[in-house]
């Protein structure tokens, strides 16, 4: 196993998403709650971090371990089942929250309305006013599937550089289930600084908690990814997987489920995690027995 290139590689991506969260939103820079344009394109750039650490590992400190794994162009099957994927997982989340009563839809998507109106010089007419929520219904879904498996995408590459491609090949000499679930620990103890900015823009109490959803999360996205991974030997695929759920997560669901949380807080948090740990081993084992019927 190459200690130093893992521990150079863990260095620098805790130390500079440390250093750039907590620096960036004492400057006021690094904005989670509603950023605008700059700011989140400041939070995307963040998410590079793993993908420039692994870079200068892997260059100061080479091995055998080292593959390319290709990234376009893209298997057409697998980017469609990906892409379609997220959203209904997501949807089967809300559902089971729905039903035991943890939050409820808003068919009239008030709160996502309100904020429309608002930027408007003038009040919509009563036909278009009526008919929106509706439209929006039907387009908000179409439209952050299609920004998941492209521009989020593009932003989980960075992610996808790091944890997937660099660390995980390299502990797998532990065992593939601890690799995996190593792996997942790492990232989502990757994101802690961005929680705890997160907690403290909103004054949202409970931060050990989503902590613990937030490495629970990790676990489970890790073993979902590595089984893509597996399965498919693209990276690109993992990306847009990854892209999907975070599209999804910035989309319809908490518009339509205005009650909700996201994804690592709060009974619906884990409500998620149990609904993706499960697609998790579903995929798992119908990539095992792929590879025993191959």
């Amino acid at each position: 196993m190459n200690y130093k290139g893992i521990a150079l590689f863990l260095g620098l991506s805790y130390g500079l998403i440390l250093l750039c969260t907590l620096v960036g939103a004492a400057q006021g820079f690094i904005v989670l709650e509603n950023p605008n344009l700059f700011r989140y394109l400041l939070l995307a750039a963040l998410m590079g971090i793993p993908a420039l650490s692994a870079f200068i590992a892997g260059f100061v400190y080479p091995d055998e371990h080292a593959k390319e794994l290709p990234l376009w162009p893209l298997p057409v099957r697998p980017a469609i089942l990906v892409t379609l994927c997220a959203p209904v997982l997501f949807g089967l989340s809300c559902a089971i929250a729905t039903l035991l009563g943890f939050t409820q839809p808003q068919w009239s998507l008030g709160g996502l309305m309100n904020r429309v109106t608002a930027q408007l010089s003038a009040p919509l007419p009563p036909g278009v006013e009526s008919t929106a929520p509706v439209v929006a219904l039907i387009a908000y879904p179409i439209f952050s599937t299609l920004v998941g498996a492209t521009l989020f995408a593009f932003i989980a590459l960075g992610s996808e550089m790091g944890w997937r491609a660099y660390l995980l090949p390299r502990l797998e000499v532990l065992g593939r289930p601890v690799a995996i679930a190593i792996t997942g620990l790492c990232w989502g103890l990757w994101f802690l600084p961005l929680v705890y900015t997160w907690h403290q823009e909103v004054q949202l109490p409970g931060f050990p908690g989503a902590m613990i959803r937030v490495l629970a999360l990790g676990v489970v996205l890790s073993f979902l990814l590595a089984s893509i991974l597996r399965h498919t030997g693209h990276l690109g695929i993992t990306a847009m997987a990854l892209g999907a759920f975070a599209g999804q997560d910035s989309g319809i669901w908490s518009q339509l489920f205005e009650q909700s949380t996201p994804p690592w807080t709060g009974t619906a948090g884990w409500i998620n995690i149990a609904v993706w740990g499960v697609a998790a081993v579903a995929i798992g084992r119908w990539g095992r027995r792929k590879e025993l019927s191959g």
